[in-house]
Parts: C-alpha cells; structure tokens; sequence
C-alpha cells in the first residue's frame, strides 16, 4: 500500500474486495491516525506499513488454510436408502422396504416419517434413484413407530374386536372313565 494524502482512508477501504481486507485496510489508517497523534520510534507510514503487512501476511495464511479446508469437505455421502414421494424434494431416509402382502408395502424409517404418501420412488444409498416406482400406495394401512405399512387398493388394518365384550361360554366336562 502507499500512502497518498489525496485518496481518503474511506475510499480505500471500501474498494478492498473482502471484509477481512477491509477490516486490515481500516487497522492500516487507524494506525497511521494514531501514529500522527502519539509518534513512536519510527515514523508513521513505517509503523502502519510493518503493522500492515504483518497483518496482511496473516490474512493470506488464513486464506489459505480456509481453502485447503474446503477442498477437504466433502459432502456426506448418505449410507442408508432412502424414498421420495409423489417426485417430490424431500427424502426420507429409510432402514428397509419390502412387500408385506400383495397390496400392502412394509417401509421401516430411520427417522423423519412424510405426513402423507403417493407414488414412491427409491434412492441407492449414493442417492442414485433405482429402477423401481411404486405407484398408488397413498393409504396409511397401519402404522407402528418408525414402521408404516401402505395398500395401493385403499385398504387399512382393522383391529380385532375386545374379548372383554363377550360371553363366557362354559363347555361340558368330558365323560369321566368311571361311566
């Protein structure tokens, strides 16, 4: 940097292209400000050029390191398959899918279970879409937990009816071998 006295402080900083440079574009002008008011051993551009090429130095260290850190990330890979539904954006991972009865789909959820279902589309767990499309299964047929078991036909599981409703029906002892 040179320090000219026709081009403000303000100006400077503002056409710095980060806000880390200008944060030390600003710390280089506060420096030479304050040099001015309390002069030090050296004189004021000296200091404010050491201070801000030691700064400067830092910053493209850490410009650095942030770019080796991101050339290291990687997105995460899933490791579980997963569904959409209705080709919506949302995927939901899943633990397993598998036919349950002829119309019936037995999916067991890792965590977060759709509100509603449709047509299902499978995923790899890389996120490729495999080559199968469930069509129809929009009805809840049971739910347990993370298992939900959906019918294309329309068709939901129906409780059996409580024994505390009925009779107790008494059947006839056996015939005793005495007789």
């Amino acid at each position: 940097i040179v320090t000219r006295r026709d081009i403000s402080p303000i100006e400077i900083a503002c056409n710095s292209s980060s806000k880390i440079e200008w944060i030390f574009t600003s710390i280089y002008f506060i420096t030479i400000l304050l040099s001015q008011r309390y002069p030090l051993e050296h004189s004021e551009s000296e200091m404010a050029l050491l201070l801000y090429k030691k700064l400067r130095k830092e910053l493209t260290t850490m410009e650095e390191k942030t770019i080796n850190i991101k050339e290291t990330i990687q997105e995460p890979v899933s490791t579980k398959e997963s569904i959409s539904i209705n080709n919506g954006d949302s995927r939901y991972e899943i633990e397993s899918i598998e036919q349950e009865l002829p119309n019936v789909l037995k999916i067991v959820f890792t965590d977060t279970i759709p509100e509603s279902f449709g047509d299902i589309e499978v995923y790899t767990p890389g996120g490729t879409p495999e080559d199968c499309n469930l069509t129809g299964y929009d009805t809840a047929y049971l739910a347990d937990g993370q298992t939900v078991y959906l019918s294309n036909d329309g068709s939901v599981s129906v409780e059996p009816e409580s024994l505390d409703d009925t009779e107790t029906i008494l059947l006839p002892e056996p015939p005793s071998d005495s007789e």
